[in-house]
């Protein structure tokens, strides 16, 4: 009879004091990098035309024979289309990097919560106040398809799978886990708010 061995968490649980963090390495997952991967071909394909077009406008507009001396008037004209190019390939670079190397931190003060995106040294916090969080749930898995590569939801911010309630929105964390793993950081999370509250309840009496 084959035993299946328990699977160990991706996460990492570290208490410090009264500060709990929980640090969560990105899930690699092959297709959607070899996606993005074929999506960044494409960006850099069209990247090189376009430069390739811009130097000969600027080539054009500064020879000696003044045949098109005009011709950047049609350059204006895609400024907006550089605008979009560049945009897209900070997206598509950005979300590619992050499947590499992204990890995500929840950590937990005597006041705040405070979710961290990190990719190397560059990093993008929220934080909230703790007395207003409340309701952590299991978010429903939103699947990866090729077509929702713009969705918030389900990629740069792959498929977050833990919701709390701040005031009257719904805020999500803990990108691409297992329901098993998401409810053992709901539950440590929760332990950590109990013990929060139990000090507060001795300091108040």
């Amino acid at each position: 009879m084959h035993i299946q061995k328990p699977i160990p968490p991706r996460h990492t649980v570290d208490l410090t004091g009264s500060t709990l963090t929980i640090t969560v390495p990105v899930k690699k997952r092959w297709f959607p990098i070899f996606w993005i991967s074929l999506w960044l071909l494409m960006w850099t394909f069209m990247a090189f035309i376009t430069l390739v077009f811009l130097v000969s406008i600027l080539y054009a507009q500064l020879s000696p024979d003044g045949r098109a001396s005009n011709i950047w008037v049609i350059g204006l004209f895609f400024i907006p289309f550089i605008a979009v190019l560049v945009g897209m390939g900070y997206f598509g670079w950005g979300r590619f990097f992050w499947n590499i190397a992204g990890r995500e931190t929840i950590e937990i003060t005597s006041q705040y919560l405070t979710i961290t995106g990190h990719l190397w040294n560059w990093k993008r916090s929220h934080s909230f106040h703790l007395d207003q969080v409340k309701n952590f749930l299991v978010a429903p898995e939103v699947g990866w398809t090729p077509f929702s590569f713009f969705s918030a939801r389900s990629s740069l911010f792959f498929s977050p799978r833990i919701s709390f309630d701040y005031g009257a929105k719904a805020f999500y964390f803990g990108r691409e886990l297992d329901d098993a793993e998401a409810r053992q950081i709901i539950a440590e999370v929760e332990e950590q708010l109990s013990l929060r509250r139990s000090r507060l309840e001795q300091i108040a009496i």
